[in-house]
This record gives structure tokens, sequence and C-alpha cells, in this order.
């Protein structure tokens, strides 16, 4: 077999590389509609489940590549839609880095993405500040928000509101019915750019001043509680910082003993350094010549950055916990493995056999001579002409019965006992007409038959 994969080589590779050519082709195009692989497929991820509760789903259709934004990024797709309570149940899938920005306070929106209403669910991930949440949360109805079409605000009017409204538009029209009067309120919205976007820096900067102040203070009573709580503990760090203090001016004597020591440390320390001068010297050029190897390695180590990033979530969440479940089952095949240790050298003699087995097979003798897997094509075309013939009865496989003067003597006689053999000498009686052996068929008549070859033979 081995050698036969040797000799046909170059075919094996054409087949493969066609087999890797498709397999690409079409993850590129299942890539393009959308289809989430899982993550043990090159390029897959697992995605993550969150529910939202919204009190209507119009338009929404899972299945048709609506996606869930962030930001405008697109970060997931809308995967069901469901009544539950009166309410329409949503559920959408994100991305594991998507995911992990989930927070309690999160919300939802759905938005039309053309005129079609082609609808587009926009998440807002919540405040990174608060508690996270895991795969299954479900965004209350008090969080959701519905797209709302421009009839339903209508409606909501009563006569009188409509008919004010109406009459603004009209007059609106009527005071930039002119190009030019168009001309000028457009360069007067334009210019309110900049005072709108110097407002909402103001705005946002007081909308943070004022949760900072509001953290600042919470703080502050944490810190005001739980010293209260601990009185006793900051009396005792009082107590205790007098004790040290204490110590240490009762113990003046020693610490003067201990600095008059101190030179002659340094002394002896001096003299240690100088000695290691030597070793300086030599480490020096050694370090020196080091230098290319780390200059080298720095941009392998940042390029090895975006890998190890990549594979700690596989390490941590899929390999680990793999390998903790597998760990029961394999100290149960321990036994198992020692079992098999036994039978072992007998297996591989076995499938040397059989690889011996397979290259006697595969083998293509030089010269006009023909293999056995060409015979075997032979055979596989040959066979099903056995039973090409068949009558109500099914399928007839042919035969062929070769018989002498004397066989059909022995025929003759065994037919009183055997009704086969009786069929047989009835058949050969009309055959044996014909003059070529004597033949009795029967203990009446005395005929005579030529031996011949039969066409068919029994089912």
């Amino acid at each position: 077999m081995i050698r036969a994969l040797r000799s046909h080589g170059r075919w094996v590779a054409v087949i493969a590389f066609n087999v890797l050519l498709a397999a690409g082709v079409a993850v590129f195009i299942l890539g393009k509609q959308r289809v989430a692989f899982p993550s043990w497929l090159p390029g897959g991820q697992e995605r993550v489940s969150f529910n939202a509760v919204f009190s209507t789903g119009q338009s929404l259709t899972p299945g048709q590549g609506q996606t869930v934004t962030i930001a405008g990024i697109d970060v997931g797709d809308i995967t069901s839609v469901r009544v539950q309570d009166g309410r329409a149940r949503v559920g959408f899938r994100l991305r594991p880095k998507y995911a992990a920005m989930m927070r309690r306070d999160a919300s939802a929106l759905l938005r039309p993405k053309t005129g079609l209403n082609d609808m587009v669910l926009e998440l807002d991930p919540g405040s990174p500040s608060g508690p996270k949440v895991g795969e299954g949360f479900t965004i209350a109805e008090a969080r959701t928000a519905p797209n709302v079409n421009p009839d339903e605000i209508l409606a909501s009017l009563d006569v009188d509101t409509r008919a004010a409204l109406q009459l603004l538009l009209q007059s609106t029209r009527q005071g930039v019915g002119s190009q030019a009067r168009a001309r000028d309120l457009s360069r007067a919205i334009r210019a309110t750019g900049p005072v709108t976007r110097d407002l909402r820096r103001v705005g946002e900067a007081l909308e943070d001043r004022a949760v900072n102040t509001k953290h600042a203070i919470r703080s502050l009573r944490l810190i005001s509680d739980e010293l209260a709580r601990r009185r006793g503990d900051v009396v005792r760090a009082v107590e205790t910082t007098n004790t040290v203090v204490g110590t240490v001016a009762s113990r003046s004597a020693e610490l003067r003993a201990s600095l008059r020591a101190l030179p002659g440390t340094l002394r002896t320390t001096q003299a240690a350094l100088t000695d290691t001068e030597g070793l300086a010297t030599e480490l020096r050029p050694a370090t020196q010549a080091l230098l290319p190897v780390a200059d080298a390695l720095a941009p392998a180590l940042r390029s090895t950055h975006p890998f190890l990033r990549r594979t700690t979530p596989v390490l941590r969440d899929q390999l680990l916990p793999l390998t903790r479940q597998t760990l029961p089952t394999i100290r149960r095949l321990r036994t198992a493995v020692a079992a098999t240790n036994d039978i072992a050298p007998d297996a591989t003699a076995t499938l040397q056999d059989l690889n011996l087995a397979g290259n006697m097979l595969a083998y293509d003798p030089p010269g006009d001579e023909q293999g056995y897997l060409f015979w075997t094509q032979w055979l596989s075309h040959l066979a099903p002409w056995i039973f090409n013939t068949q009558d109500a009865n099914g399928p007839i496989r042919r035969g062929q019965l070769m018989v002498t003067c004397d066989t059909l003597k022995d025929l003759a006689g065994v037919g009183t006992v055997n009704p086969v053999a009786s069929l047989l000498n009835g058949v050969f009686a009309g055959i044996a007409q014909g003059g070529s052996c004597p033949v009795n068929p029967g203990p009446a008549t005395d005929q005579t038959t030529t031996p011949r070859t039969g066409g068919k033979g029994g089912r």
C-alpha cells in the first residue's frame, strides 16, 4: 500500500489540493452569509446568547442577516423571536469579546436600517462600572424601545394638535419656499454646530462631575462608617504606634552601637565589591555580546503577544475545563492501557502482515503482466452478468454443466431415488435422441444422447 501511494503520490496530492480548495471556498461563501462557525473550526468562535423583551417585534425575521450593533459596529446577530406573556422575546448572540462588555444596566433599541424596515438591534452594553452578566441574561422591557413608525406618532395626537402641526408645516414651507431662504436656513443651522458641540461637552462634563461627586460622597460615607465600626482597631493602632516609638527610644544605646559598627560593615562590603570587579569585567563583554540576541528576541516576543492573547481564553475557558473533565476517564483508562500492552506485539505483527498483503495486492509487476487490482476490475465488470437473466421468480444465476456419457448413465440410475437427478434425467432425455450416447432415461425406455454443456444452472 505504501509503495502504491509512492508511485501514485502526484495524483493523491492533486486530489488533496482540490479537496482543500473546495473546503476553503465553502468556508468563504458561508462566512459571507454570516454563518457562525464553531470554535473548533479555523476562524470560528463560540457565540454567547442573550435575550431582550420588547413591546413589539415587528419586522424582525431571524435567519435573514439582521444584525446586532454597538456604536454602529456589527457584534452579533438576531437568532429568535417568540411571544412570551404578550411581549416579544428576542434572542440574539454576541461574539465573546463583546459579550464580556455586557452589564446589568444594558439597554436595546430596534431601528430600521433601510426604508423597507430591515431591522437592526442597537445595543448599549451599559456602564463599565456596572456588574457583569453572563450568558442567558435578559434585558427587561423597561430598558428596551421598539421602532416607532411615523403613523403611530400622528395617531397619538388629537385633532387640534394635528391641525396645529399641519399649520406649522405649511407655514414652514411658505417661509422656506424660495431657494435663497432655504440656503439661509441651512447656513443658520450649520452655524449652530460649534455651539451645540460645546454645549454637549459642557453637559458631558457636568454629568461626569455629578457622577464623580456622588462616588466621592459615597466613598467618604463608607470610610466614616468603617472608621466608626472599627473604632477599637483605630485606638489599638495608635497605642501600638506609641509602644513602638517608646521601644525605639528605650533602645537608643543599641542603635548607637549599631551605627558605630556600620563603618566596619561598609569597609567589608567595599572589599567584597572590589573582589567582584573581575567578574564585572568579564560580565560586561558577555552582556554586550548578548545584545544582538536580545535585539532579535524583542520583535519575536512582541509578535507572540497577539497569539498569547488569543490562546489565553482558549486555554483558560476550553482546554483547562476539558482537562479537568477528562482526568477521571484517563484514570479509568490506565487499567485498560496496561491490559492492551500485553497484546500490542501481536497487534503490531498482525498490522505488518496486513500491510504486506496490501502491498502484494497493489503490486504492479513490470512488463505486460497485470497485478491483482487490474483483474479485480475485470471481476467487478463481469460479476453482474452472472445474474442478468430473470423470470417471474427473480434473477437466475448463469452456470455451466459438463457431463460425459458415463455420467449420464449414472444420472439415469440415480434418478430413481433422487428427484433432482430425475429432473435432470428428464431434461437430457430429449438430448439423448441425437444418438451421441446411449442413455436409459427411465426404466421403460432406452434412449441415447450426446454429451453437451448446460446453458443455465439452478438458482
